[in-house]
């Protein structure tokens, strides 16, 4: 459903661009909830004030002025630390700031979580607000004036983002657009964090208001409990100025002294004898990080969803079982738990001095006859004489004598043919017909078939398709050292 602007949205409500989808946390006159830009498809956290219980238009207007003052705020300051800003508006009767989402817990969540904040943890929170405050300040004259355990949001690896720019004071003119008047009798910030001055007087502060507050949360995460607790703004005034009644390091027996003497110089009460260099507060954290051995275990990261690896396919010695291999039907490989029992290698019995050869007949069924060997002389090489793998050469056949008749065709004498092989048919000599003494009219005959003639090539070849090859002799080799 789409927002109209008339009443505190909820989650599936569209709001411009924004989908809602779950709330993140509400206060006093507003709520948070994580959006999904539909147009980018990024995440955002949407910041809605809720102006229905106001009933003074004059006070509606201031607040929508101090709401439209953040957005620009934030869309002036670039910092790793500092949560950006997407877009605001203030058409609607509840106004938003859409922001960046950063998916950390509050400080105070995270202490609730975790209990005392050691040192360690407390230096890397402490320098990472320090830098944002100070570039801040540097270089755009604002202050936050409203820093707690609320407003600073823990990421994974300990990554800090500072929230809620609402009451930020702006000391430079950063083209806002926007005067914004804040009476003395208006409270501006959280008691129990903010600076002493800032209680008597919010408008008259200056940015060591902060370094007070940013002490103050030192203190509450080493201990667990902030320095002043009381039910009056006038209890806590009052033990703001006398100071904390006991020594943080009686309460962090392993707090380092450096430690120990930068908190109590920014938790001093006057503004003028207060600590007011964010360098040097920057400088004595850095030494003591410095001196940590191993900073990535203190703030481990979320381990990420490992997607379960196959475990790796045996290797196969030897041919694969037909029965066992996959062949792309309907039934899968098994790829878990395949195993497979490896054949035993088949082990060839050699001898370094002899080598036996025995040969088997196929019609035979018994054990082999070993044929006894052959002795064989070697060469001066080594080798064996061609003599000795050659069968005996068969006797070569008597060269014929070929007649050639007159007409050019091959006569065999048959005395002469090789007993066995085929009879060469002889040829009949072609001889030419005397000529008719008288022409008289023959009876017709069928014309004479002649035998193809034979060139003397088919001969030969013909001649020696008798010859029976004899089988090579069996050799062994005998070593003769």
């Amino acid at each position: 459903m789409t927002y109209a602007g008339d009443y505190l949205p909820a989650a599936g409500d569209k709001v411009g661009d924004y989908l809602l989808l779950e709330p993140l946390g509400r206060g006093a006159m507003g709520q948070v909830y994580r959006a999904q830009d539909q147009t980018l498809g990024r995440e955002a956290a949407i910041k809605f004030i809720d102006l229905s219980s106001l009933k003074n238009e004059k006070l509606i207007e201031e607040v929508k002025k101090r709401f439209l003052r953040e957005a620009r705020v934030l869309a002036a300051i670039n910092h790793p630390n500092v949560v950006a800003i997407y877009t605001a508006s203030l058409n609607f009767r509840c106004p938003y700031i859409a922001m960046e989402y950063f998916p950390g817990n509050p400080l105070f969540e995270f202490q609730d979580e975790f209990g005392v904040i050691d040192y360690k943890r407390c230096c890397l929170i402490s320098l990472q607000i320090c830098e944002a405050l100070d570039y801040c300040w540097e270089n755009y004259q604002v202050m936050h004036r409203d820093l707690k355990p609320a407003n600073i949001l823990i990421g994974d690896g300990g990554h800090i983002k500072i929230i809620d720019w609402g009451i930020a004071k702006v000391t430079k003119d950063l083209a806002l657009g926007i005067s914004l008047a804040t009476r003395s009798d208006m409270r501006l910030g959280t008691p129990h964090f903010m600076a002493p001055e800032q209680q008597l007087n919010p408008s008259d502060v200056t940015y060591v208001a902060d370094i007070y507050s940013m002490g103050v949360i030192m203190w509450q995460m080493l201990v667990g409990s902030p320095p002043f607790d009381a039910n009056s703004e006038a209890v806590l005034y009052s033990q703001k100025i006398k100071g904390p009644t006991q020594k943080l390091g009686d309460l962090v027996p392993d707090l380092p002294p450096a430690l120990e003497e930068l908190i109590g110089r920014m938790m001093e009460p006057d503004p003028q004898k207060r600590i007011s260099s964010y360098a040097e507060i920057r400088s004595i954290l850095q030494r003591e990080i410095n001196k940590f051995e191993d900073i990535s275990e203190l703030f481990p990261k979320k381990k990420e969803t490992q997607v379960p690896k196959l475990r790796p396919l045996p290797q196969f010695q030897g041919k694969r079982s037909p029965k066992k291999r996959y062949d792309g039907g309907t039934q899968p490989m098994e790829i878990q738990g395949l195993t497979r029992k490896e054949e035993e290698p088949t082990q060839a019995v050699s001898s370094p001095q002899k080598k036996l050869l025995i040969i088997k007949k196929p019609h035979e069924t018994g054990p082999a006859t070993p044929i006894p060997p052959k002795k064989v002389k070697l060469t001066k090489s080594g080798s064996i004489p061609a003599t000795e793998l050659s069968p005996p050469a068969a006797p070569a056949p008597p060269p014929k004598k070929v007649k050639l008749t007159k007409s050019g065709s091959i006569a065999v004498d048959p005395a002469q043919a090789q007993p066995g092989s085929p009879q060469a048919e002889p040829e009949a000599e072609t001889v030419a017909p005397p000529p008719p003494a008288s022409p008289q009219p023959a009876s017709p005959q069928p014309p004479a078939i002649s035998e193809p003639q034979r060139s003397p090539l088919s001969e030969a070849l013909r001649s020696t398709a008798s010859l029976r090859f004899q089988p090579l002799p069996d050799i062994r080799l005998i070593n003769s050292k």
